[in-house]
Order: structure tokens, then sequence, then C-alpha cells
């Protein structure tokens, strides 16, 4: 697990990037769901109907294509729409996760539903 707060972490972050522009701390693995992905369909092309159970284990067959091939200890999800599968990330892998809400919640701690993090 990560040694620090979230709000500590994102000060490290803009720390590193102010002292060292061509620190790239975010490289690659990089992951993003399949064009033909549930998920991505739905947001793309504005379906009315989401199968959550689908588009959950899509994103942990995704995931674990990543931990197979390269581990990683964290992940960052860039999209505002992936929060609501932090919990099933969590179950299946050993990893932190951060996101908006985390970032959200390091700045105003009252704003997030503790439910939600």
């Amino acid at each position: 697990r990560w040694c620090c707060t979230p709000g500590l972490l994102w000060q490290q972050i803009s720390f590193w990037r102010i002292t060292d522009p061509t620190a790239n701390l975010f490289a690659p693995p990089a992951i993003k769901n399949s064009p033909t992905s549930h998920l991505r369909r739905v947001i793309a092309e504005n379906l009315t109907t989401l199968d959550q159970a689908r588009a959950e284990a899509e994103l942990i067959d995704l995931v674990a294509g990543l931990q197979q091939t390269r581990p990683v200890r964290a992940l960052l999800l860039e999209c505002t729409n992936l929060p609501p599968y932090k919990a099933a990330l969590r179950a299946r892998f050993d990893v932190e996760i951060f996101d908006i809400l985390t970032l959200i919640h390091a700045t105003n701690p009252h704003m997030v539903n503790a439910g939600f993090l």
C-alpha cells in the first residue's frame, strides 16, 4: 500500500512535475477499453441500457491482462465513468486505485460519500 495520503501523493506528483518537467510519472503501461467493449459503446453511442455486470467483467478482464503482462501496484482511472467499478477492481486485485473522486476527497474530504472512495 502507499505510505501517504492521496492528498500528499498528488502534492508529490505536482512537485515532481515542477522539478523535472520531463518526468513521465504515468508512463506505460496504459490500457484502455476496446472500441467494441460494452461500456465504451454505451457511452460513445449514447445507448440507453447498460449491462453493469458485463461492463464490470470486461474491466476486470482488462486489468487481469495487464497484471499478467506487467503487474502494477496502482491504477489511475482517468475516465469519470469508471469509479462505480472501483469496488469490483479492489475485490479482485491488490492495488491502490486513484480517480477523480480520490482527488476531490484529497482536497475536500466532506464532498465525496465514503462509499464511493
